[in-house]
């Protein structure tokens, strides 16, 4: 009976040992397992702060962007002086207007002021050597062969001053659809200066 009991007694120890060791032993594990999530957390970023960074830089690039070319003025357009036939028709008059200063622009400006006829335009302008060759529409050489010499004088002092004023040049010669101008009263075959009338003083367009 003694054995017996001693028996039992000695598989509870064994068994109370084994379960002392279980826990000891698996606890190793548990903690390597919770290191590896603690060591391999920070490789996760979120991508929303580098996403807002992007964006903050993209938005700062394009608003410098707009503020340089709202800075940035029109050189093109200037202001420049019309010659006009005055009320009596016997000189000229000035007119300052604000255009790009282009021939065609200004034989445009012309004709809507009354200044050259109705339907002229220019088919091609070119400088050389401080003269620009101006080739304008038959309508042009039509209407100076239709009026008199006063009329004539006075387009061509329109144009002519207008031009060598606004593209700073010394002279135009004329030509129409590729012909040299001539009118019945002149050959206009030389270059054309500026004409020296007196003109009243300047006025601005309103």
């Amino acid at each position: 009976m003694g054995k017996l009991i001693s028996f039992f007694f000695l598989l509870a120890v064994l068994i109370s040992l084994g379960a002392c060791q279980s826990p000891s032993d698996t606890a190793p594990d548990s903690q390597e397992s919770a290191n590896s999530e603690t060591t391999s957390a920070p490789e996760s970023e979120d991508p929303s702060g580098s996403q807002q960074g992007q964006t903050s830089e993209d938005t700062t690039a394009s608003g410098t962007s707009e503020n340089q070319d709202d800075a940035q003025p029109d050189s093109t357009v200037k202001t420049v002086v019309l010659y006009l036939p005055n009320d009596t028709a016997d000189g000229l008059e000035q007119l300052e207007i604000e255009l790009e200063p282009t021939a065609e622009n200004l034989v445009d400006a012309l004709v809507q002021h009354g200044a050259l006829p109705e339907g002229t335009q220019v088919n091609s302008f070119a400088i050389a050597d401080g003269t620009g060759q101006l080739d304008l529409s038959s309508q042009f050489a039509s209407a100076l062969q239709a009026t008199g010499t006063a009329g004539e004088s006075m387009y061509l002092a329109c144009l002519v001053n207008t031009l060598t004023q606004a593209l700073d040049i010394a002279a135009v010669r004329l030509t129409c659809d590729g012909e040299i101008l001539e009118t019945g009263h002149s050959y206009y075959d030389e270059p054309i200066e500026f004409f020296d009338w007196e003109t009243p003083e300047q006025t601005s367009a309103s």
